[in-house]
């Protein structure tokens, strides 16, 4: 039967189903989907800051601080890392860490405590200071 329809009956009988659908159908569908995404993006905040908290270790009063690192290669660096009173060299690469000093507590230079990021109003006023003098009279960024 629906290969002997036209395209125009074949219009009517999907409008004459679409039509049976009223709209308080259509708005509690549209609500529970709705309220579907909220529920996912609720789980998945949730779940994000869950796993963030589990992985990471919280720094307040831990008894392993890394102190410094550099770069040595690709994919590869040394780190001073802190563990209660001692201070290990370990080397570390994509696939091992491995051991590679104990340095003596008097050798080691702790680091001072970080300071506060620069505003970046300053960096704009220096940087307005040091080429306004161009004569070019275009101030403007």
């Amino acid at each position: 039967m629906l290969n002997q329809l036209g395209c125009h009956d074949m219009f009517l009988l999907v409008a004459q189903h679409s039509s049976s659908w009223s709209t308080l159908d259509l708005l509690g569908r549209f609500f529970s989907v709705i309220m579907a995404i909220v529920f996912v993006m609720f789980l998945a905040y949730y779940a994000t800051r869950w796993l963030a908290g589990a992985r990471y270790i919280r720094h307040g009063k831990s008894n392993i601080r890394l102190l410094e690192g550099a770069a040595v290669g690709h994919q590869s660096s040394v780190q001073l890392v802190k563990a209660g009173e001692k201070v290990f060299l370990i080397g570390v690469t994509r696939e091992r860490i491995t051991f590679l000093a104990e340095i003596p507590k008097e050798q080691v230079v702790e680091p001072e405590a970080e300071s506060p990021p620069i505003p970046f109003e300053k960096y704009l006023k220096a940087y307005r200071e040091r080429f306004s003098g161009r004569g070019d009279g275009n101030d403007a960024m």
